[in-house]
């Protein structure tokens, strides 16, 4: 479709891939997972302290294979468009 900036399933639907030294185990989560939440996910896993006002969560849950808690379902996705881009 371009690139990522249309809202195709092709487009927003792509996989995350994380590895970690400790060999965590490989799984498939049928999550929505937005790059916000990798500020708060590489805070925890540096055991730093995650801003009280910091956007979204950590995923190092589902990393784990604990529980989440409830978790987003829907996302929403708008495009300014760029004056003089083409595809």
């Amino acid at each position: 479709m371009g690139d990522k900036r249309w809202a195709y399933e092709e487009s927003v639907r792509t996989p995350l891939i994380i590895k970690h030294p400790r060999g965590l185990r490989e799984m498939h989560v049928e999550a929505f997972v937005m790059n916000v939440d990798l500020a708060p996910t590489l805070l925890e896993l540096a055991r730093a302290k995650i801003p009280s006002d910091m956007q979204d969560r950590s995923l190092v849950s589902f990393l784990t294979g604990a529980t989440p808690g409830p978790w987003r379902d829907h996302v929403y996705y708008r495009y300014y468009d760029a004056k003089g881009y083409s595809c």
